[in-house]
C-alpha cells in the first residue's frame, strides 16, 4: 500500500558491499528450541539456531533460500549438505530430512549467504561497506521467463493460458576508480598470505569469550586467527606473514560493539585463542601508510569462486530512520493522556523500548497523522500534535511508512569479467561484471536496516581507515593514476605506454539443479580462464613484432605489471608463459611519432599482492 506520494530520488539511493562469509550457527536445535535427541533418532528438516547465535543475531526472512547448510558431528566430521528450502528469523527449513545429534553444529555456506549484523530494534546485515569510488553501476535486472500458450480452446484470437518460467538476474557491473586492489581477490578466488600489525586482544585470556561475542575489552575490535602454515601460533608485532588461515576466508572478523560478525566457526577457527586484533593501517605525517596490509592471491582452480552482495537501497530520507522498512505494529499499553497535551506516559512501557522518533502513533485522544516528536524516556515521549481527550490505561499502536525506503540485495555475485585500464592522463579504472545468484526483496511485514542503519556514508566501513573527520585518511581514497603505473614486457621496461587494458574472464556459468524448490540460480560455476594485456605506446625497437612471429611461447621472461600510490599503497601483478598475438605498426599520417598496438595472452599469473589500507572480510 502507499502511504505517501513522495517520489524517489536519485539522491537516496546508496549501492553498498556486505560481504559473504560461512555463517556458523552453533549446535542446533528443534523449532521448538529443546535440544535433538542424543541417539540420532528424530527425522527432521528443521534447524534452529543456537541460543548463542539467537542472542546477538537475526536472520532476514527467505534472504538464505538455496544456500547449502553443512552439518557438522562435535569432532567437526561433516555428515550433510543440505539445500535450504525458507528460513525464518531463527530457523531453516531445508529441503531433505535428516538425522542430526544433540550435539552437531551447523554452518551456512557463503555463496549467496550475507553477512548478518548485530540486530537492533529491526534486522541488519553488514551493509555498510564502502564499495570504493564508484562512477557508475548497473544493479541486476530480474527477468522471469514469461510463457504465453495456446490451449485448445476456442472462441478468441488470445492467447488462452501464460505463466511465468525460470527467473534470471542479469549482470551487475561495477565501474570503479581503484583506489585499492581487494576486488583482485574475488576474481581469482583464493588469500594465500597477510601481512599486517597485529595485537594481542585486550582481554586477560587474550581470546573472544565464546565464538559469537568478544570479550567487552574487546569491542569494535578488527580480528583474524593469527596462524602459520603449519597451523602454529604466530607471534603479534609488526609485519606478521598469516598464511594458515582458510584461503577463502573470512579472513577479518568486525566486532558490532561485542558481537563478532560474522561468527567464529569451529570448521574453519581451530583454536579461539589464536585470534588476534589487527592494527588499522593509518598515515603517517610523511603521508605514507603505516601497518599496511599486505595480500598475497593466488588462482583457485575449484569450481566455484568466493561471492558478496551488493545492496540497494532507495531512500525518501524521512527525518528519523530513512534506511527503514518497516511496516510492523508495536503496540503501546498502559498510556495516558491529557487533552491539549503532547504529553504521554506510559506505566506498561514493555515494548515502548522499540520507540523512535518520526514514528506514527495512534489511538483513543490521538489525532490522525500523529507523529513521536521526542522519546524522553522509556516511559514518557512527546507527539507532534496535541492530545484531544484526557485518558488512562489506554492502548496505542506505533507503525513507520514502508515505502519511504525500497530495498534490493543482489547476493551471490561472483566477478565474470574483471579488466584494469590505465589510460594517458587518467586514473586507473577497474570494471567488474558481475553473475548474481538472486535478488532478495525483504519481506513486507519485517523491519530491515538498510546500510545497517548507518546514516553518514563517510562512517562506512573501510571508508577511512581508523580515522575520522571529513578529511581524513584522504590518501586512502585518492585513486591510482596511469603515470604511477609501470609495465614489464619480453625482459624490459616500457616507459612510453599511453594506453593499457587487462582483462581477465572466468567465463562463469549459470546452472539449476533438479530437486531444489526453486526455480532461480543456484550456481554460478568458473569455466576457462583467461587473460589479455593489450597496450598502445611508442616503441623504440622491433623486439615485439619479432615476438610477433616467434612460434615458441615465452616462459622464461615474466610480464609484471605494478601500480602505486605516493602514500605507498600498490597493486603487482606478474604473468607468465605467453604469446604475443597482435602487434600493429601503423603508418603515420604525419610525419609525428609512431604508436603502436600490441596484444599479449599470458596463460598464467604467477604472483598478485595488494599493499592496501582495505580490510577484506572474504
Amino acid at each position: 500500500m502507499v502511504l505517501n506520494t513522495d517520489i524517489f530520488l536519485g539522491a537516496g539511493t546508496s549501492l553498498t558491499f556486505i560481504p559473504e562469509c560461512d555463517l556458523y550457527l552453533g549446535v542446533g536445535r528443534q523449532d521448538s528450541g529443546s535440544a535433538y535427541p542424543t541417539n540420532g533418532t528424530l527425522n527432521t528438516n528443521e534447524i534452529r539456531a543456537s541460543s548463542g547465535f539467537e542472542a546477538n543475531f537475526s536472520l532476514v526472512e527467505n534472504l538464505y533460500r538455496g544456500c547449502i547448510v553443512e552439518r557438522y558431528s562435535a569432532d567437526d566430521t561433516l555428515m550433510n549438505s543440505l539445500r535450504i528450502k525458507s528460513n525464518t528469523a531463527t530457523t531453516l527449513t531445508t529441503v531433505d530430512s535428516f538425522k542430526p545429534n544433540a550435539t552437531d553444529y551447523f554452518v551456512i555456506k557463503a555463496y549467496g549467504a550475507p553477512t548478518p549484523a548485530t540486530t537492533s530494534t529491526a534486522k541488519r546485515l553488514l551493509s555498510d561497506e564502502w564499495l570504493g569510488i564508484l562512477e557508475s553501476a548497473t544493479f541486476p535486472t530480474v527477468e522471469p521467463e514469461l510463457k504465453q500458450v495456446n490451449l485448445s480452446l476456442g472462441g478468441s484470437r488470445n492467447f488462452t493460458y501464460q505463466y511465468k518460467g525460470i527467473t534470471a538476474f542479469g549482470t551487475a557491473d561495477l565501474n570503479l576508480v581503484a583506489n585499492h586492489g581487494a576486488f583482485l581477490y574475488y576474481f581469482l578466488g583464493r588469500c594465500t598470505n597477510i601481512n599486517c600489525t597485529t595485537a594481542e586482544l585486550s582481554a586477560s585470556d587474550n581470546s573472544p569469550d565464546d565464538r559469537f561475542e568478544a570479550d567487552s575489552n574487546d569491542a569494535n575490535a578488527i580480528m583474524i586467527e593469527g596462524v602459520d602454515s603449519a597451523g602454529g601460533n604466530v607471534a603479534v608485532g609488526t609485519g606478521v606473514d598469516i598464511s594458515g588461515a582458510s584461503d577463502t576466508g573470512p579472513f577479518f572478523y568486525r566486532t558490532i560493539g561485542q558481537d563478532i560478525c560474522p561468527p567464529l566457526s569451529e570448521d574453519t577457527v581451530a583454536v579461539i585463542a589464536d585470534m588476534d586484533a589487527l592494527t588499522r593501517p593509518t598515515i603517517n605525517a610523511s603521508g605514507q601508510i603505516t601497518n599496511a596490509i599486505t595480500y598475497t592471491f593466488q588462482e583457485a582452480n575449484s569450481d566455484s569462486l568466493p561471492s558478496f552482495s551488493i545492496e540497494r537501497s532507495d531512500s525518501k530520507l524521512a527525518a528519523s530512520n530513512p534506511f527503514r522498512t518497516d511496516t510492523t505494529s508495536i503496540p503501546i499499553a498502559g498510556g495516558t493522556t491529557t487533552s491539549g497535551s503532547t504529553t504521554i506516559t506510559f506505566t506498561d512501557n514493555a515494548d515502548s523500548a522499540n520507540m523512535q522518533v518520526g514514528m506514527l502513533i495512534s489511538g483513543t485522544g490521538i489525532p490522525a497523522h500523529t507523529r513521536i516528536a521526542q522519546v524522553v524516556s522509556g516511559s514518557r515521549a512527546e507527539l507532534t500534535t496535541a492530545a484531544t481527550a484526557t485518558g488512562s490505561s489506554l492502548s496505542f499502536t506505533l507503525t513507520e511508512d514502508e515505502d519511504n525506503s525500497f530495498v534490493q540485495i543482489a547476493r551471490g555475485c561472483r566477478v565474470n569479467t574483471l579488466t584494469m585500464t590505465a589510460n594517458e592522463n587518467e586514473e586507473v579504472k577497474m570494471t567488474l561484471s558481475l553473475n548474481t545468484r538472486n535478488v532478495h526483496l525483504p519481506s513486507e511485514t519485517e523491519q530491515y536496516d538498510a546500510r545497517r542503519g548507518v546514516s553518514d556514508e563517510k562512517a562506512f566501513f573501510n571508508y577511512e581507515g581508523a580515522t575520522t573527520g571529513a578529511n581524513s585518511a584522504q590518501e586512502f581514497r585518492e585513486p591510482f593514476f596511469f603515470s604511477d603505473g609501470t609495465f614489464k614486457v619480453l625482459g624490459q621496461n616500457f616507459l612510453k605506454i599511453n594506453t593499457l587494458t587487462l582483462t581477465m574472464n572466468n567465463n562463469l556459468a549459470d546452472r539449476r539443479f533438479l530437486g531444489t524448490s526453486a526455480k532461480d540460480v543456484q550456481d554460478s560455476l568458473a569455466g576457462q580462464r583467461n587473460y589479455e594485456i593489450s597496450f598502445t605506446g611508442h616503441v623504440t625497437d622491433n623486439a615485439l613484432y619479432k615476438a610477433l612471429r616467434d612460434d615458441t611461447e615465452n616462459i622464461t621472461q615474466t610480464i609484471e605489471l605494478v601500480f602505486s600510490k605516493a602514500n605507498g599503497e600498490t597493486i603487482t601483478l606478474n604473468f607468465t608463459d605467453y604469446f604475443v598475438s597482435a602487434n600493429n605498426f601503423p603508418i603515420a599520417e604525419d610525419k609525428g611519432p609512431i604508436i603502436v598496438e600490441a596484444t599479449v595472452m599470458p596463460r598464467n599469473l604467477s604472483l598478485c599482492t595488494v599493499k592496501t589500507h582495505w580490510v577484506l572480510q572474504g
